[in-house]
């Protein structure tokens, strides 16, 4: 099975520190400050500013990327993986190998 967002939005696997367990419900003293790093898994296609039209992302599965606080949109399960939706446009930055 293939994942792919419709849109301009990013599925990723949030990156917890290794001593954090992955969930917010386990340790609630975390949810102030969630992570805001993690490994894309499937991306939509984003939205050209100029048309309107649909625009193909740089990102892709397996890249680590980064977001703002707060920007998280949705959480959701497939299968017995966890993932984050984010919005294209909310993603800052992506680690590119030196």
């Amino acid at each position: 099975m293939t994942l792919r967002p419709i849109g301009p939005r990013v599925f990723v696997r949030p990156l917890w520190p290794a001593d954090l367990p992955d969930t917010l419900i386990a340790a609630p003293e975390i949810a102030k400050n969630p992570p805001t790093c993690g490994v894309v898994v499937a991306v939509g296609d984003g939205i050209c500013p100029d048309c309107d039209g649909p625009m193909a992302s740089e990102l892709q599965p397996g890249m680590t990327v980064y977001w703002a606080p707060g920007t998280v949109v949705d959480d959701f399960e497939i299968g017995d993986e966890h993932l984050w939706e984010l919005r294209l446009r909310d993603v800052l930055a992506f680690a590119e190998a030196e």
